[in-house]
């Protein structure tokens, strides 16, 4: 049965016109609204991690304080490691350079040379770990030594040349050594075959694209180039035998790239570092800033901002607790990173990788940061708690695993235990120099604590120069005073009352005499208190009253004096403003609770007996957002007992030499030997110096025994005298009586002739 036509059209969605509904429905309504879109998915951010992060964190240092350091005669400056060989060689400001060998645990001192008259230029180090280099800045000299054989091999001195820098820049399976070194005056570099050094037909060969003198140079061993930077912030890169751009980058140009960051930052590079792998470098330039580049494009990888702007915004981050400082910590680190920057030991901040080449550590203000480049993470920060310390060079060793012997349960149990008796253990160990201090430290994934009672963090492996004995001589006889003007009570008459002090003048000498000086001449005297912190401490001793002013007794700042006996686990401790180490002035304060966090950053010289109510009563004035009370408090004047105070003698001798004590000709005093007769500690006197762990006793035995073999001499020379006086004189008198019926007088008894006399005076002087 057939549909009729306008069916046909329904079922084709045709009106009878022929038109489609849709197109009539818009005719009659208007066109329909476009749909709106649909909300895109959002994916979800997926943070990096990097494989084994764990495994390799096990592999670096991880504890907050150093666990050892030892000493340089000046200010050490460069610390290189040979990772093939395991060694540690240190450099000091006077010339001097020292080979340690990295044991299982700690390092055992090997070798020393006064290598060069004046500070170090440049240390550095071959690819292979078996040479190493040093420039001397005085002396226009480099020596190469054998790092295998702590020998030194080879010595030259430039006689066209003044140099700047120097790098080994041969493979390190490479038979001969190659050395580039840079001038200062101009931006040639030459490049010198170690065997050819000192032959006067021998000419080096020259890489001369750089603008500026060559600062920095180091050798990728990997892509077989050299990055070197110029002292106007150029990055180069290129190949050590052509002298050309090298085949193993992608760029071309150096337009496309990003190697005239520095350049354009108007800023220099303090050090460069070469990733394992050698697909990154690192430069940590003045500017405070750590650039991280990929080394076949030149483009910029990631950066890290240190400056003191970051550091003072990531202060009051919450996100950066890590980092975070007490207010005085901070403004005391301030003052210490100004100072650095202004100095030339600033340059001698260097930054390394891990084995990984995923770590990167370098130096800052709060410590030396390990930073992970995948993560972007803060993985640790070292030396955080070392207030006192501004790191600026650093050397990581990461030695071979050692295979060692596991006891679970007593010996009898090490053969039940298969192959689980062994376990391969490693000590990773990072070298750390410090600005103007003549140690280098060492961090470990041990604390000091950790290894064992009785052992000295700080080593004492240099004996005091001659100029330092007799500086420490000269305070043991200036010691010798019976008695230094020093207060053992004062009282502190305030507004608010009375606040009586205990002064602690044995400990802290110098301390107390400027608190006490000040004070009997009116120096505090309507002095305000200019700062109140409520449950922390009360601040005065300014006589401007703002905060930055006061001076001490004798001009200027002195040092801090840090004992143990002394410490802020108490309130009502009186402690020294400062502005960093040894800063100390005229400003004090008076804490109102505990705050161990103050320990060895605040010379502690007294504390409150009387008056805590005085004190807790300023600390509840009103204040404004600087913490200055709106009502002004003020010291009328302070008292001090007039008692005679004997002062601790041994804590008036400088600290950088042996604690000079009254002399004692026979023995040391008891508190200084323990029950068996050994030294407990380094001090000397007139009579002779002690060390600790030597016996007490030794330096009065030696003595007792010449003086002995010194009598019983002069008894032999006197008798031979006489025998032979008489024997040859032949007036050997007899012993019976003489006409008129006497003896012989003793007066008439032969003398010592003159010449015994003078052999008696020598034999005294020996013995």
């Amino acid at each position: 049965m057939s549909s009729s036509p306008s069916e046909e059209k329904k079922k084709e969605g045709l009106d009878d016109e022929g038109l489609s509904s849709s197109s009539s429905s818009e005719d009659e309504m208007g066109p329909a609204p476009v749909p709106a879109p649909q909300p895109a998915k959002k994916r979800r951010k997926i943070r990096k991690q990097l494989a084994h992060e764990k495994e390799y964190l096990e592999n670096l240092p991880s504890a907050a304080m150093y666990e050892r350091s030892f000493m340089h005669r000046a200010p050490v400056s460069h610390v290189v490691v040979s990772k093939s060989q395991e060694f540690i060689i240190t450099c000091s400001t006077d010339g001097h350079v020292k080979f340690w060998k990295k044991r299982k645990i700690g390092v055992e001192f090997v070798k020393h040379y006064a290598a060069h008259k004046g500070p170090i230029a440049c240390a550095t180090i071959s690819a292979s770990g078996m040479e190493f280099a040093t420039l001397g800045k005085q002396d226009k000299c480099v020596k190469v030594f054998d790092v295998a054989g702590f020998n030194m091999v080879m010595m030259h001195k430039f006689s066209n040349l003044d140099p700047l820098s120097c790098c080994f820049i041969h493979e390190a399976d490479s038979p001969s050594a190659t050395l580039a070194v840079s001038n200062t005056n101009n931006s040639t570099v030459e490049i010198w075959p170690i065997s050819k050094l000192g032959n006067p037909k021998a000419k080096p060969k020259t890489y001369t694209a750089h603008l500026d003198p060559v600062q920095h140079m180091k050798y990728n061993d990997k892509l077989k180039l050299v990055v070197s930077i110029d002292t106007g912030g150029l990055i180069d890169i290129w190949d050590p035998i052509t002298l050309q751009l090298p085949e193993s980058v992608s760029f071309k140009s150096k337009f496309d790239t990003s190697l005239f960051d520095l350049k354009a930052a108007e800023t220099t590079a303090f050090d460069l570092a070469i990733s394992p792998d050698g697909e990154r470098f690192a430069v940590l330039s003045r500017d405070s800033q750590v650039r991280v580049f990929k080394t076949r494009t030149g483009k910029l990888f990631k950066g890290f901002d240190e400056s003191l702007d970051a550091t003072s915004i990531a202060q009051s981050d919450p996100l950066m607790k890590q980092v975070h400082l007490d207010g005085f910590d901070f403004g005391r680190r301030c003052a210490v990173e100004k100072e650095l920057l202004k100095s030339p030991d600033a340059m001698y901040q260097t930054l390394d990788f891990d084995q990984s080449g995923n770590f990167i550590i370098y130096p800052t203000m709060v410590g030396i940061k390990v930073v992970n480049l995948v993560t972007n993470h803060l993985s640790a920060l070292l030396g955080k708690v070392e207030s006192s310390e501004r790191f600026l060079a650093t050397a990581l060793l990461q030695p071979k695993p050692v295979r060692q012997k596991v006891n679970p349960g007593g010996e009898d149990n090490i053969a039940a235990a298969g192959a689980g008796a062994y376990e391969y253990v490693t000590d990773p160990t990072l070298v750390a120099t410090s600005f103007k201090k003549k140690r280098f430290y060492l961090f470990t994934k041990r604390l000091p604590s950790d290894t064992g009672a009785g052992q000295q963090r700080d080593i004492f492996n240099e004996k005091p120069t001659a100029d330092e004995m007799s500086a420490a001589a000269a305070a043991a006889a200036g010691s010798r005073k019976p008695q230094i003007k020093i207060g053992k009570k004062a009282v502190i008459h305030t507004d608010f009352g009375d606040i009586q002090i205990d002064l602690y003048g044995k400990l802290v000498p110098k301390t107390v005499e400027n608190f006490t000086k000040h004070a009997q001449d009116g120096y505090y005297d309507d002095v305000l208190f200019h700062r109140v912190i409520n449950k922390f401490m009360i601040q005065t001793g300014d006589p401007e009253g703002t905060g930055m002013g006061g001076s001490s007794i004798w001009g200027g700042d002195f040092e801090d004096e840090f004992v143990p006996e002394l410490d802020h686990s108490e309130p009502y401790m009186v402690s020294m403003a400062n502005a960093g180490p040894n800063t100390n002035g005229s400003q004090f304060f008076i804490t109102t609770v505990p705050c161990p966090f103050l320990d060895n950053k605040h010379t502690v010289f007294g504390k409150v007996t009387s008056g805590q109510d005085v004190v807790h009563k300023i600390e509840g004035v009103r204040t404004d957002a600087e913490d200055r009370p709106r009502e002004e408090i003020h010291i009328q004047t302070i008292k001090i007992d007039s008692t005679m105070a004997e002062a601790d003698s041994s804590k008036l001798a400088p600290s950088n030499v042996l604690e000079a004590l009254p002399c004692n000709p026979t023995l040391p005093t008891a508190d200084q030997c323990n029950a068996h007769g050994v030294c407990t500690k380094d001090f000397q006197c007139f009579c002779g110096s002690y060390y600790a762990g030597t016996q007490c006793d030794q330096f009065a035995w030696y003595t007792y025994l010449l003086i002995g073999l010194g009598i019983l001499l002069v008894l032999i020379v006197a008798l031979c005298g006489c025998y032979c006086h008489s024997l040859f004189t032949g007036e050997r008198k007899s012993t019976q009586p003489q006409p008129g019926g006497r003896k012989p007088s003793l007066e008439q008894a032969p003398l010592i002739p003159p010449a015994v006399e003078k052999d008696d005076s020598q034999g005294t002087e020996e013995a």
